[in-house]
């Protein structure tokens, strides 16, 4: 019983962990697109082929990839990038506005 007690501590640890590193990127990558919108090379969606959702990704102009928010948090990381002048491509646009349609 001791044993699997400490696999599941050690599970959940990991789970936790791995949660709030994933969200530390999320937030850096988000705040580095906001303060130096010059790096940012591209923004792009991931679609959710379980759901139809997207993710917002962040490529940098050095190659790092950032997924900077999740479906819910979609139109309103979209208006914060707005406002530094980031915005999706039109063919972003076109792609996200059919697979709602």
């Amino acid at each position: 019983m001791l044993e699997v007690t400490g696999v599941v501590v050690l599970v959940v640890a990991g789970l936790a962990a791995s949660y709030f590193r994933g969200m530390r990127k999320k937030v850096d990558g988000l705040a580095l697109a906001e303060a130096e919108p010059a790096r940012v090379a591209r923004l792009y969606l991931r679609r959710v082929s379980d759901v139809n959702a997207f993710w917002l990704h962040m490529q940098t102009t050095d190659g790092r990839k950032y997924c900077i928010a999740a479906p819910w948090e979609l139109e309103d990381t979209l208006a914060r990038l707005e406002r530094v002048g980031l915005r999706l491509s039109q063919d972003e646009v076109r792609y996200l506005n059919q697979s709602f349609a």
